[in-house]
């Protein structure tokens, strides 16, 4: 590494050094600085940690700890073949729209979608449950029942996708049928009498 306009050792040193040397590789600073710890400190840890991982800042694991929001379709297979294709997209695109606002309401982040449902993350567990029964509620209205997993615990976050255990959890308490009953240790489980929303924190 370089800086282009070091005024103390000319760049073309650094350019001769990565030519002489086998595999290496040249990467030229947009600095005057010879010293790599001034203004370009951070563009230097980050081509370090590129050089050692393979990989780029922002593709680097990091653990958090956070809420995971499950979100699915109660029937969506028979809905859609009752109302057909062109009502169902229209269906589908509401419930996407108002899953979306929601989710900006309580500060909640979407991570991705899954056909009929959603994957987000919220900072912790009360905004996640209160979306999730703003979510219910506004599904009521255009006549949709959704199921809503929930689960905090620690989780991957790579680029932008969330991986780990409490993604698993939280997918397999949103597939519970509405009515069942939970027993955890070492966890508390709420649960609504209403269309199946539950969540583990």
């Amino acid at each position: 590494m370089h800086a282009r306009r070091d005024q103390i050792v000319s760049c073309s040193s650094g350019r001769y050094l990565a030519e002489n040397i086998p595999n290496a590789k040249m990467v030229e600073m947009d600095a005057d600085d010879h010293v790599p710890f001034t203004e370009t400190s951070g563009r230097v840890l980050a081509e370090i940690r590129q050089f050692l991982t393979g990989q780029a800042r922002s593709q680097i694991e990091e653990r958090v700890l956070g809420t995971i929001m499950f979100t699915d379709i109660v029937g969506s297979t028979k809905i859609a073949n009752e109302i057909g294709d062109r009502a169902w997209n229209d269906t589908l695109a509401a419930h996407h729209d108002e899953v979306r606002n929601q989710l900006e309401i309580f500060g909640g982040r979407e991570i991705k979608t899954t056909g009929d449902g959603f994957l987000a993350m919220f900072d912790g567990p009360a905004r996640a449950i209160h979306c999730g029964h703003s979510i219910q509620s506004a599904m009521e209205v255009i006549g949709l029942k959704v199921r809503i997993g929930l689960h905090t615990g620690e989780c991957t976050i790579s680029g932008q996708d969330v991986s780990g255990i409490a993604v698993h959890i939280a997918a397999r308490i949103g597939g519970w049928p509405t009515q069942a009953k939970f027993s955890f240790r070492k966890q508390c489980a709420i649960w609504w009498p209403g269309p199946a929303f539950c969540s583990t924190i």
